[in-house]
This record gives C-alpha cells, structure tokens and sequence, in this order.
C-alpha cells in the first residue's frame, strides 16, 4: 500500500491521448457594404480538443474563406467564429452534403 502512495518500484504510467471526437465550427460572416447581410458556414473536424480543432479550422482557411455558390466571401468580414464537440453523425452529414 506505500509503494503505491510513493511511487513504487514499477516504471511511471504514460499519460494516454485523448480520444479523437467530431467537432462542428461555426463561421459567420458579415457584409461590410450591406451590415445586415450575414452567411453562416459550418465545418466539421474530426480532433482531439477545441484547440486542435480551431486550428486545423485555422489552418485550412488560411487562404481565404470557404467557397459558396450563392456569394462570395472574399470582401466580407468574418465577424463570429464558434466551435463545440458534436457527434460522428455530424460529419456523415457533412460527407453526405458534399457529394
């Protein structure tokens, strides 16, 4: 029962990753010529965290915004950026969507 308070003899456990979980980013954005104006975009990431996920997020739209038929967001200002975990089937949604 002390070696295991103390440390023991056996070697140190390795701390584990964190699991990989689906996470959805919402992205709005704003009109600078007409304010009122405003597009959502979602994303979902598969990630370990919130962090890992805004990066990759990050990372992706470093040149530029994400491409819509409808407009274009080149000249807007995203104005809003929100990510929390959502579930596998978020993503089987995204895939659907895409073809």
């Amino acid at each position: 029962m002390l070696k295991k308070l103390i440390g023991g003899a056996g070697p140190p456990e390795e701390p584990s990753a964190p699991p990989v979980r689906c996470y959805t980013v919402v992205t709005v954005y704003r009109d600078p010529v007409t304010p009122s104006s405003t597009v959502r975009t979602a994303k979902t990431l598969k990630a370990r965290s919130v962090r890992e996920a805004t990066l990759l997020y990050l990372a992706e739209t470093e040149s530029g915004p994400p491409q819509l038929s409808h407009v274009d967001l080149t000249t807007w200002s995203q104005v809003r950026m929100d990510v929390s975990e959502t579930g596998e089937d978020a993503l089987e949604e995204q895939e659907r969507q895409a073809l």
